[in-house]
């Protein structure tokens, strides 16, 4: 694919590319759009039904990202879209599945409203392996 290893940022941001899409990604904008142009001129064969800038859910087995788990995600989803594009409010669960939910581990919050130390949470380990 891409020769040199992609210098990924430590936060995604929104980028627009060329076409005038806004993509949410961690890539730069010329090595997203390099990729892009790569899959989209020759896809795999077990991916030519897809399209490199839609939204998908992880796999479990690593390799490309599936794009749904289930016919009833994939219907749920298309209907927040649709709600989204009324301009209507969603729900937690209908923004979750849009991806517009950024997900915080709360086994690393501490009480302090910051990320844990490591000795912290060698600390809290330690407190639940005795109970």
């Amino acid at each position: 694919m891409v020769g040199r290893k992609p210098q990924l940022q430590r936060q995604a941001r929104t980028i627009t590319v060329r076409g005038g899409d806004e993509v949410y990604t961690r890539l730069s904008k010329r090595q997203y759009e390099t990729r892009r142009e790569h899959f989209d001129d020759n896809p795999p064969s077990h991916l030519a039904g897809f399209d490199y800038d839609d939204w998908v859910g992880m796999g479990s087995q690593g390799g490309r990202p599936r794009k749904w788990t289930s016919e009833a995600e994939r219907k749920k989803t298309a209907r927040a879209k649709a709600k989204l594009a009324r301009g209507e409010p969603l729900t937690h669960q209908e923004r979750e599945l849009l991806g517009l939910v950024k997900k915080r581990p709360g086994a690393y919050q501490s009480t302090l409203g910051r990320a844990m130390t490591s000795q912290e949470r060698k600390a809290k380990w330690k407190a639940a392996r005795k109970s």
